[in-house]
Formats: C-alpha cells, structure tokens, sequence
C-alpha cells in the first residue's frame, strides 16, 4: 500500500513494467463506479469503459495488467466493502452514488467545505474516497448508509421492530435485481 502522506497521490500506474498516465479526477472515477455497478451493462462494455475513461484509450496488449491497475488504483475492494457493504452477490447495497449525490454534495460542503458541483473543483479519486470515508456518523450519508445497514435485531420488541423497519423503508435504495429484492426483503423483515 502506498502511504500517500509520504509519497503523495499516483498519477500513474506500471504497466509492462513502463509508468503509464492515469486520469484521477474523482468525476472520471465516479463516471467507472457507476458504470461497473451498473446491473444492465454488460461485461464487455463496463471494460471498455473502465479501460477508456482512465487511460483515455483502449489498449491493445497487456489488457489484463491494465485492468489489474485500474481496480487497484480504483479501490474497487475498498467501495465493495466500506461504502457500498457490498463484499459479495446477494448481500444488501447501502449505498447508491446517483440517489445519494444530493445527501454526498451537502454533506461534503457542509464537512470540507468542497462543492462537488462546481465545475473548478478538482479532487483526486484517493483524496474524495479519504474525505467520503471521513464523513461524520452525523452526516446524512452516512445516516442513511447506517440505517440501511442496521440489522433488526430478533429479541428486539415489536415497537423496535416497526421502528427500524419504517426507517429502512424510508432510505431503501430501489432493488435493481432479483438477488437485491430478497437481499432487501431480507434486510426488513428478517431471515
């Protein structure tokens, strides 16, 4: 791992053993996340756009290594796990970077004092991630992640219950899949 208050944030990664540019801007990354959680695109396409909006080409040999670059300089295993809680098929998405980008801009103003909507703003995917992983229990982003997150417990009284259940009902993210509606039913009304 590179400590980055040490060495700084990359601007590039290795591969074929030769440093090759990288885009870090978080918009651009943000654009990837989207694209590779995104259900209805296929494999195919979420490569090519991953491949296109960090390199700004699409290579024509060491595609693999390329790939690996992306996903580590992307933190994709962080986003899996810390953000959207979503370390493997079937569990509970959190998180949604397009119906949350209302609660992400205030919270980030209100926090860093960053406005994510202004154009000008330019922020390397390592430092937002840092700053988004930063967000305090208070923030609403962060509510809503932990409310959706919340296991009802099951010695917990019915009036507990019911509690719990009106609040994931009312940050639910929408089920895009088969597998996030029962991981959804799951989440409200127990195994």
């Amino acid at each position: 791992m590179i400590n980055v208050l040490v060495n700084g944030l990359p601007s590039t990664v290795v591969v074929g053993g030769v440093p090759v540019d990288i885009n870090t801007d978080f918009r651009h990354c943000l654009q990837v996340s989207l694209l590779v959680d995104d259900p209805v695109v296929g494999q195919e396409a979420k490569v090519k756009g991953l491949l296109y909006h960090l390199y700004g080409f699409l290579p024509d040999e060491h595609v693999e290594e390329y790939l690996t670059e992306a996903r580590s300089f992307l933190r994709l295993d962080v986003l899996d796990t810390t953000i959207t809680k979503r370390p493997r098929k079937g569990t509970l998405r959190t998180f949604d970077w397009d119906i949350d980008q209302r609660r992400l801009v205030a919270d980030f103003w209100r926090e860093h004092r960053i406005d994510l909507t202004d154009p000008d703003t330019e922020l390397h995917w390592w430092r937002f991630l840092a700053l988004f992983e930063g967000l305090s229990y208070e923030s609403s982003t962060m509510r809503a992640i932990g409310i959706r997150s919340v296991e009802i417990p099951k010695g917990a009284s019915e009036a507990e219950r019911r509690r719990l259940r009106a609040q994931k009902k009312e940050y639910e993210l929408p089920a895009r899949t088969k597998e996030e509606i029962e991981a959804r039913e799951r989440a409200i009304w127990g195994d």
